[in-house]
């Protein structure tokens, strides 16, 4: 996180905020998001499918969130778009779609 906020800082990137801690314990973080990026690979199920319905009923219409493994769906939320890419892990045999 220190390394992450010093680059940042080092850059001038205006609109990038980045937190430390559990994403459910931040909710304003979806009342503005237009874009937002989620490496959610070690994640459980329970997690996905929270932060998912979060986002869907918090975040503004037309906001996207990228992930590199697919969410669980959540009704009348978020239209999935798949990239059409396939990520190989060392510790997962076959690859993430």
């Amino acid at each position: 996180h220190e390394t992450a906020e010093a680059a940042w800082r080092s850059s001038r990137t205006d609109g990038v905020t980045f937190l430390h801690g559990d994403i459910l314990d931040h909710p304003q973080v979806y009342q503005d998001v237009r874009l937002a990026y989620w490496n959610n690979l070690c994640f459980p199920a329970n997690v996905a499918q929270a932060v998912a319905e979060r986002f869907a009923d918090a975040a503004p219409a037309g906001a996207q969130l990228w992930t590199l493994a697919a969410l669980p769906e959540v009704p009348g939320g978020l239209a999935q778009v798949g990239a059409g890419v396939h990520l190989e892990m060392n510790w997962r045999p076959e690859p993430y779609e």
